[in-house]
Order: C-alpha cells, then sequence, then structure tokens
C-alpha cells in the first residue's frame, strides 16, 4: 500500500460524509523498527439528531442516521488497507 498524504481523509467524496465531519486518518511507523504500521482514525460519525431514545414514547424507537452512520463505520474500518488518503 502506498500511503499518498499522512494525514489525510478516508474517500472524502463518498456520500457516507454528507453533512458529516470527515474521519481522519494517519500512518505512523516505528522508529526504527522492521517497518510496521500502525493506523489511527479519528471519527466522528454523524449524529442522531432527530432519533429518539430507547425508552422513550415512541415505538420502535427511531435511530435517525443508522444507515450513515454505518456506511461511515464500514469505510473506517476497511480503507487504511486499501484506501490512498486524499489531502486535508
Amino acid at each position: 500500500m502506498t500511503v499518498r498524504f499522512n494525514p489525510g481523509r478516508i474517500d472524502p467524496t463518498n456520500i457516507a460524509w454528507n453533512s458529516s465531519r470527515k474521519s481522519l486518518v494517519a500512518v505512523w511507523e516505528r522508529v526504527g523498527g522492521r517497518g510496521e504500521r500502525l493506523f489511527t482514525i479519528n471519527v466522528h460519525h454523524t449524529s442522531k439528531d432527530g432519533g429518539t431514545s430507547e425508552q422513550g414514547n415512541a415505538r420502535p424507537p427511531v435511530n435517525a442516521g443508522a444507515a450513515q452512520r454505518t456506511a461511515q463505520v464500514q469505510l473506517a474500518a476497511v480503507s487504511p488497507s486499501v484506501t490512498i488518503f486524499k489531502p486535508l
């Protein structure tokens, strides 16, 4: 894998990030190590704005943004191994 931008954004044009902060990812190499890489990802998934409490009156509870958060998690989970990061 080639890391072109460090730190960078994970697939920032993907619709999963619409109206949401983009995750920031950085790759680290151990000094004097054997080339091992460590990835850190700062995630801020879309909010549950418009959702309801599990203990609230709405039945079933409304889990606003769940599909978008799931897509964001999937992008962040596989991206370090397959994505060339985009510049900030």
